[in-house]
């Protein structure tokens, strides 16, 4: 991330699809990425999730797309 970002909704996707995005952080680091009204984060609610702050840092958010939702799992701080 080079900004804070807003992460459009998923296209084309079908129940059982998933996917994972990897999270790096530039130099400066203290970016955020809001998700989709759609995305369910365990233990964080709709769309809730935030990223390690430092620069370089690398977060991973996983999805799995169920009925209209996608249930998003956060990693984080993988330096």
């Amino acid at each position: 991330l080079t900004a804070n970002r807003v992460l459009d909704s998923i296209t084309n996707s079908g129940d059982g699809d998933y996917g994972t995005l990897v999270i790096v952080q530039d130099v400066t680091g203290g970016h955020t990425l809001t998700l989709p009204l759609e995305f369910r984060v365990v233990n964080g609610g709709a769309g809730a999730i935030t990223l390690s702050t430092a620069g370089d840092s690398i977060d991973s958010i996983s999805w799995v797309k169920f009925g209209e939702l996608y249930l998003v799992t956060l990693g984080t701080n993988f330096n």
